[in-house]
């Protein structure tokens, strides 16, 4: 019998709530409000009771299903406004959480290249300066047809090519290091063992926040071990909880065969992204991702219970891994 039914244990997740413009997410995807993050809660615990990480743990190692309707949070990034608006919600609600972080960015050593091209993207929609535009352009190696059409480059940007995103940075004259310092858009140190003292879990994001079907094997396994082994060393954690970076989609089952080794396990719980869905790897389990809706909470798990019942007729209900 599976230890998760998929359809009474909902795994909600978020990046970041906040009121004001953040520029390094602007041009990413919408941030939820505080007051729509706190009627989310309300919905989720209208419905079910919030599930501590230890008890989803410890159902695993006894093979012990989890009957009632329940649900996990988490957050993937490891944003500042975790400590500062996120946790004191928590809290006043009574519901755990998991925050899922990258290793080089804490205590904002360095900027995720996505943000990077977020922060990017604006400085440019605001220039009017044509022989910037153009020198931009011809980095990029495209055809300069508007502004709109460039920062769709920028914005594709991979993780492969990311030096490109501090080329650009040199001709917008951004540095990055002074917008770490000023915005300090991560959690510090500090922030990190007060939210474990609270009760709260963190789990690893891997090291720097790549796209795992655009990396090797080997690198992926790296990456994840690596940023699991810092955390759990550096604040003395007695789990072991990862978060895939962007996605799981395309990730092998030769990962996953290595990672969930019976004689040497890595991971007690990894998470992916592809909503309300059974995996053929059972410790890794699929969340929902909220902000991918501009709608409630109430009807992203709607639309995903629409789209588990559509897709029984075609099997699609489970991930499969080649």
């Amino acid at each position: 019998m599976a230890v998760i039914n998929v359809l009474k244990v909902l795994f909600p997740f978020y990046h970041t709530v906040s009121d004001r413009e953040l520029v390094h997410i602007k041009h990413l995807y919408r941030v939820r409000t505080i007051k729509e993050f706190k009627n989310d809660l309300d919905f989720f615990l209208r419905f079910c009771h919030p599930l501590d990480i230890n008890q989803l743990i410890k159902s695993f190692e006894n093979n012990k299903p989890l009957e009632n309707r329940s649900f996990v949070l988490s957050f993937d990034d490891g944003l500042s406004q975790v400590y500062d608006i996120i946790v004191p919600i928590l809290k006043e609600k009574g519901i755990s959480a998991i925050f899922f972080l990258n290793p080089s960015f804490i205590d904002n050593k360095d900027l995720f290249f996505r943000y990077k091209a977020s922060v990017l993207a604006e400085k440019f929609i605001q220039s009017e300066n044509p022989t910037l535009i153009k020198a931009i352009v011809e980095l990029l190696n495209v055809k300069f047809g508007s502004k709109k059409e460039t920062v769709k480059h920028i914005l594709t940007i991979d993780y492969t090519s990311k030096s490109k995103l501090d080329e650009i940075a040199k001709l917008l004259e951004i540095d990055f290091t002074k917008f770490l310092s000023d915005e300090k858009p991560y959690l510090t140190e500090a922030q990190i063992h007060s939210i474990i003292k609270d009760g709260f879990f963190i789990g690893a994001h891997s090291m720097d926040h790549p796209r795992y079907n655009k990396i090797t094997l080997e690198e992926q396994l790296h990456q994840t071990i690596e940023s699991v082994d810092t955390l759990q060393k550096h604040y003395t954690l007695n789990y072991r909880l990862f978060s895939f970076p962007f996605s799981d989609s395309g990730v092998s089952k030769h990962f996953f065969e290595e990672i969930y080794k019976k004689d040497n396990r890595q991971l007690d719980l990894s998470f992916g992204i592809s909503g309300i869905k059974k995996d053929i790897f059972p410790r890794n389990i699929q969340r929902l991702p909220v902000e991918n809706y501009s709608v409630p909470a109430s009807w992203s798990v709607f639309i995903q219970y629409i789209y588990w019942l559509l897709k029984i007729p075609f099997g699609k209900n489970t991930m499969q891994r080649l």
